[in-house]
């Protein structure tokens, strides 16, 4: 059974993280746009053909930084909403366990 302290707790968490969940978003969505421009700042740089200076830019520390930092950030992104989703899930089961109730 889902305590109404329980279900509260549920509802303050979702309103608490309402932000910073968009913020994480949003976060993620600005290192998927640099993608280009991190490879490109490499490609830009190196010499040889555009297959060398390609092969240079995604083997690049630079690349491998951005990268490092995109897992982390969808890591954090989705740690996030799964979280809320099962906050999500106690207010539901605590919502059907009200009504039985009341029905029953």
């Amino acid at each position: 059974m889902i305590s109404d302290e329980r279900m509260e707790k549920a509802l303050h968490y979702l309103v608490d993280t309402d932000e910073s969940t968009a913020d994480a978003f949003a976060y993620m969505k600005k290192l998927e746009d640099n993608k280009k421009t991190v490879l490109g700042k490499v490609f830009v740089q190196s010499v040889g053909t555009v297959a060398d200076r390609t092969a240079i830019a995604a083997v690049s520390s630079e690349y491998a930084e951005y990268l490092e930092q995109m897992e982390d950030a969808w890591a954090d992104y989705k740690l996030l909403e799964n979280k809320r989703a099962t906050e999500r899930i106690v207010i539901d089961v605590y919502r059907t366990i009200s009504a039985n109730q009341r029905n029953g």
